[in-house]
């Protein structure tokens, strides 16, 4: 296996845990995975191995979705898997609490 599919690996599997969805993309030039947390949370992820390139066509698109309002993250070690998990999961608590206030002021959600 790969470096870059271990590093995969183990984004698809703290995806899992946290029950979120991390759907495998094709197609020259998208990133490897789109992530969707439990409070909508929606993120890019182009997996790299230490030293990995990302092409010309991909930072194309990884601009145009940035462009967008669309977060890509490009990890190249486990490390990096985990700081993007630190950050997903602060973000996804904050979404979950804004729900939770959002519900008990009567808002139709």
């Amino acid at each position: 296996m790969s470096r870059e599919t271990l590093i995969e690996s183990k984004l698809r599997r703290g995806c899992k845990s946290r029950r979120w969805r991390c759907d495998k993309l094709y197609g020259n030039g998208l990133p490897d995975r789109l992530i969707i947390t439990t409070y909508g949370i929606v993120c890019f992820v182009e997996t790299k191995c230490l030293g990995g390139i990302v092409s010309v066509q991909q930072e194309v698109i990884h601009e145009d979705l940035r462009g967008r309002g669309q977060t890509v993250y490009i990890p190249y070690t486990k490390e990096d898997v985990d700081d993007i998990f630190k950050e997903l999961d602060t973000l996804n608590r904050e979404e979950r609490q804004l729900f939770i206030d959002l519900s008990l002021k009567g808002a139709d959600i």
